[in-house]
């Protein structure tokens, strides 16, 4: 990988100094390869009438997605729950766009989960030590209400 060396800048990058990837070559034949598959097909992202996002945050962001009644997995978890982080090292959990958000439970109280302030999202402080955890309730919006906006354009990225 060849880059430039700046800074670190959000919340994402916890080393002082990041690397602005600008080019990756192949080291060998596998890398190679590698390289020059394609990426697979997307997954299908189901339409559901509601569904829960349950997360863990300390060390690392672990979320998981489940449709309401059925209880069933919703799968990839990042289309159904996009996350992002501010400077600051607050994360922002997305529902998906045309779904209202409402807090359910958490070790957080309803007023520090910052839930529908920005967007359809719930928003926490990440912990220096400890594990919080905070289930939020993604359902689907009305057409008489209008949709909800995502804050960060739907990329949760």
């Amino acid at each position: 990988m060849s880059g430039t060396l700046k800074q670190w800048h959000t919340g994402y990058q916890r080393a002082e100094i990041v690397l602005d990837v600008q080019e990756v070559q192949a080291a060998d034949a596998i890398g190679e390869v590698a390289l020059r598959t394609p990426d697979p097909p997307k997954a299908v992202v189901r339409e559901v009438g509601a569904y829960e996002i349950s997360i863990q945050a300390g060390e690392s962001l672990i979320k998981e997605t489940r449709e309401i009644g059925s209880r069933k997995a919703l799968e990839p978890v990042d289309e159904y729950a996009p996350h992002w982080v501010t400077g600051g090292e607050v994360v922002y959990v997305n529902c998906r766009d045309g779904y209202d958000v409402d807090y359910f439970k958490g070790s957080i109280a309803k007023e520090d989960a910052l839930c529908g302030l920005v967007g359809n999202s719930c928003g926490f402080g990440i912990p220096e030590h400890g594990t919080l955890t905070l289930t939020m309730r993604c359902t689907k919006a009305r057409s008489d209400k209008g949709t909800s906006a995502n804050a960060n354009g739907g990329s949760g990225r």
